[in-house]
């Protein structure tokens, strides 16, 4: 969650809508002009019309003619003599606080563009006539291959912004790329190792801080380990005394968005849980005693402070979902029954999780292959925090990973299905689902998404035993970092942009057409 003590509003108004004055042919009412004198000269022609006028400029515009790195509280007017483009350079990162808004208007002729810094980005959906805007595309439409190897990968996580993507494999027997925790500071374009940890633990899953700066990252059969500098450098977490991290059966892990709170799930173990960065622990309870299950799966909110745990079926047992209002120190149970079709349904191998940012959205979702238990390996969804659920429209079952964007309003989900797989996204909160198409990928293995729903990432393996790939698809956004921009501004177009956070630009109304790169 992004805090700031002030708001400085930023006004980047690189052109206006033109004010074209028209020449006025006569008044109305009686005022018409009087009849000619019969026999008497022709009336003289009327005069050709002169030249309109410049657009006028708004009050506290400034005009600009060439390439202007845009400031703080300043409205610019592109009004330059040539063809163009113009570039506007968005206003750094740094110096920005959520809600600052950017607005860019064309006065001459002259075509303008507006460009990015890096890790920055330009959400696009609300532009006129989107997603019919010249080289806008919806999101997963088109997917991107990452340039790593085949390996068998196990989990994929971005950040709200979409700008950090981690991505965890185990090689097992399979495969060149040692097992790892691939970074990308670039929105998935590019990855490099986390060369501070140790290879070839079998690393499940990693998380990380709203702004990446902070990760987490667990081994299952090892440890966890977190970074403070975007994975640069890692430190393995001991726990203490009270709590034992060491050669763990780690599962899966959770971070907040300041990376301070950070809840894990242990195979047939507890859930543990840190408020300061993992320097104390805590291990969750309910009714009093530890909570010991075969942990699969465990989300958060943004602040850390509620909590959703899965945990698959065992012999004699069904998977179980609880949930925690305080950091992971108390858990409550959450039945899961729903009504279809007039017959009662109760899941029992719970396998994947996901909470919503805002609002009260959970996603659970069943896998009989690799969770146990019987049922349909079904999806359900629960808007009250696991008091009430219902059944979503996802199909294919066995499923793999869930991803939300920020209200759970858009939910992506991979499944195995043995080894074709699919991967599934809903734009109605889970109501329907549509089938995306991965050129050349199956058995997919997990997804992730940014919070607007706008860019994903998706991997694709099995467990040590079958390589696979990682994908990146965005749309309604352009391309993060220095490369991306939005181009084809013109006269009398126009452009309001807002700082949602993080470097990420939303449009919030426009004029015109323009070119997303």
């Amino acid at each position: 969650m992004i805090k700031r003590a002030t708001r400085q509003t930023i006004h980047i108004t690189a052109a206006l809508a033109a004010l074209w004055l028209t020449a006025c042919g006569g008044g109305g009412g009686g005022d018409g002009a009087a009849a000619p004198i019969a026999g008497g000269p022709p009336p003289a022609p009327a005069p050709a019309p002169g030249p309109a006028p410049a657009p006028a400029p708004v009050a506290g515009t400034t005009l600009i003619t060439g390439d202007t790195q845009a400031a703080a509280n300043q409205s610019y007017g592109v009004n330059a003599a040539g063809a163009g483009p113009v570039t506007i350079t968005l206003p750094a990162t740094a110096g920005l606080a959520v809600g600052d808004t950017v607005s860019v208007t064309g006065v001459s002729a002259a075509a303008w563009q507006i460009a990015q810094n890096a890790g920055q980005t330009i959400l696009t959906g609300a532009i006129g006539g989107n997603p019919a805007v010249t080289g806008n595309v919806l999101p997963g439409t088109t997917w991107t291959p990452s340039t790593i190897a085949a390996t068998p990968w196990h989990s994929v996580a971005m950040n709200p912004a979409g700008d950090v993507v981690l991505a965890t494999n185990i090689r097992g027997a399979v495969g060149t790329v040692p097992s790892n925790v691939h970074i990308s500071t670039d929105g998935g374009a590019t990855f490099a190792n986390s060369a501070d940890l140790p290879v070839d633990q079998a690393w499940i899953q990693a998380d990380m801080s709203a702004d990446g700066q902070r990760m987490v990252a667990i081994a299952f059969g090892g440890g966890m380990w977190v970074s403070t500098n975007k994975g640069v450098n890692w430190t393995q977490v001991s726990g203490g005394a009270a709590v034992n991290l060491a050669a763990r059966d780690f599962e899966s892990v959770t971070m907040s968005d300041d990376g301070q709170r950070i809840t894990a799930v242990i195979m047939n173990g507890p859930v543990v849980s840190s408020a300061n960065g993992g320097t104390t622990w805590v291990v969750g309870t309910s009714a009093g005693a530890a909570l010991t299950k075969p942990w699969r799966s465990v989300d958060s909110s943004p602040d850390g402070l509620n909590l959703v745990a899965v945990s698959q079926a065992v012999t004699g047992a069904n998977g179980q979902v609880y949930t925690s209002a305080d950091g992971g120190a108390t858990w409550t149970l959450r039945p899961v029954t729903v009504t279809t079709a007039g017959a009662a349904i109760t899941e029992s191998g719970w396998y994947r999780t996901r909470m919503s940012r805002v609002g009260n959205v959970i996603a659970i979702a069943a896998n009989s292959t690799f969770a146990g238990g019987s049922g349909a390996s079904t999806m359900y969804i629960s808007r009250d925090l696991g008091a009430t659920w219902t059944a979503s429209g996802a199909t294919g079952g066995d499923f793999t990973g869930i991803a939300m964007d920020e209200t759970g309003t858009v939910i992506g989900a991979t499944s195995s299905n043995g080894t074709a797989g699919s991967v599934q996204l809903s734009t109605d909160g889970g109501t329907t689902f549509q089938p995306l198409t991965v050129p050349g990928a199956t058995n997919f293995r997990q997804i992730a998404m940014d919070r607007f729903g706008a860019a994903m990432a998706v991997v694709t393996g099995t467990f040590t035993t079958t390589s696979g790939q990682l994908f990146t698809s965005i749309g309604n956004r352009t391309t993060t970092g220095t490369t991306g921009a939005l181009a084809g501004g013109d006269t009398g177009e126009s452009l309001q942009l807002r700082h949602e956070g993080n470097g990420v630009f939303s449009v919030t109304g426009s004029t015109g057409s323009f070119t997303p790169r």
